[in-house]
């Protein structure tokens, strides 16, 4: 039964009202770094415990609006963006996550969270204009420095760099790498793609490497990344649709989530970026038209495990599928049908190289 009618039968109102039922969950036999997080635009926020075969619902909160992304730090943290009360931090600690301070220097559709290794936090708004450090002081949020760009976009992903710059992905349709001087952000070089098209995803790879994932329907490896060179493209994927996300393995599994609801498998073979298989999140006999923007994705992120044991998709239909590969195809092995609107993110730990790069 889909969680929402399973409410309206037992007479629970809203989901928020729901949290109490986790209160006898066992959830400390648990290690934080198993959870995995999602968030969608039904303002809601879940941790799921994969159990193989079935998961288990350890974690539920209510926000006032859409929640937009969803990060997690190197102290097993969590970081949600609500688009209407900005940067929250719920720490984690020996049970569920608690609330621990809201930073509000950005309020609407915050994009772009990470973390990077010193466990410093970066954030950006797809409707306001600049990119904010955020560190803690007693405890407490504040922005270290603001970077700001020509023109008044804003922005929709970044990704610490292992070696502790970041790479920024603007609506302009550029990728800036950031490196800080004297408490100050700089940019060390700027790339984009020719189609001129929104960049969507960014992600590191551990001989850093930048994949940037764009509107044009081509997820792009750039080489020769650092700070005193001029990125050189080493090769474009073409997913046949926008690319909204993707997760990488250290061994060089990728993973990539379509505006068509699909999710490839890519391997890189002799040089050339190679589909093994393609995994339909959503209906394949009503896919969106490849030059039509559907409203953030069909499919909408991937994350793996970085043993590859795992892979987890989540998509504008409230859902979120668990997938593995057994003679060489994909196969689902359990839904997540909590959300009731679009699932912006699902988040595990040690997925990001620039947060955790002695985890690579």
């Amino acid at each position: 039964m889909h969680r929402r009618r399973f409410l309206c039968a037992t007479g629970t109102g809203t989901v928020g009202a729901l949290a109490g039922c986790f209160s006898n969950v066992p959830v400390t036999d648990v290690p934080a770094d198993e959870w995995l997080y999602t968030c969608s635009y039904d303002a809601e926020m879940f941790a799921l415990v994969d159990d193989g075969d079935d998961y288990r619902m350890v974690w539920n909160e209510s926000r006032s609006d859409q929640t937009t992304d969803i990060q997690l730090d190197r102290n097993h943290d969590v970081l949600v963006c609500n688009r209407g009360d900005g940067l929250e931090k719920w720490v984690r600690g020996e049970g569920r996550p608690r609330l621990r301070w809201r930073y509000d220097g950005l309020r609407s559709s915050i994009r772009g969270v990470s973390v990077d290794r010193d466990n410093d936090y970066y954030l950006g708004s797809w409707n306001e204009h600049g990119f904010h450090k955020i560190v803690e002081d007693d405890g407490e949020p504040r922005r270290a420095w603001e970077y700001t760009w020509s023109g008044a976009d804003g922005m929709v992903a970044s990704a610490p760099r292992r070696t502790g710059e970041v790479a920024v992905g603007l609506k302009n349709n550029e990728v800036h790498l950031l490196g800080e001087e004297a408490g100050e952000p700089y940019r060390h070089w700027r790339w984009s793609p020719e189609t001129g098209e929104i960049v969507r995803e960014l992600l590191w790879g551990p001989d850093d490497e930048l994949y940037v994932g764009c509107e044009d329907h081509r997820l792009y490896k750039l080489v020769d990344t650092d700070p005193g060179s001029e990125p050189r493209l080493e090769w474009a994927y073409d997913s046949n649709n926008i690319v909204f996300g993707a997760s990488r393995t250290p061994d060089g599994d990728l993973y990539v989530a379509t505006n068509a609801g699909e999710v490839h498998y890519v391997r890189e073979e002799d040089g050339t970026p190679t589909r093994q298989w393609v995994y339909h999140h959503t209906d394949p006999d009503d896919p969106v038209p490849t030059d039509d923007y559907w409203w953030d994705g069909k499919a909408h992120q991937v994350a793996v495990r970085r043993d590859n044991s795992e892979l987890y998709s989540c998509a504008y239909d409230g859902t979120v599928h668990r997938i593995v590969e057994r003679d060489g195809r994909p196969v689902k092995t359990w839904e997540f049908d909590g959300h009731s609107d679009n699932v912006r993110e699902v988040r595990i730990q040690y997925e990001a190289i620039g947060t955790w790069p002695e985890k690579w």
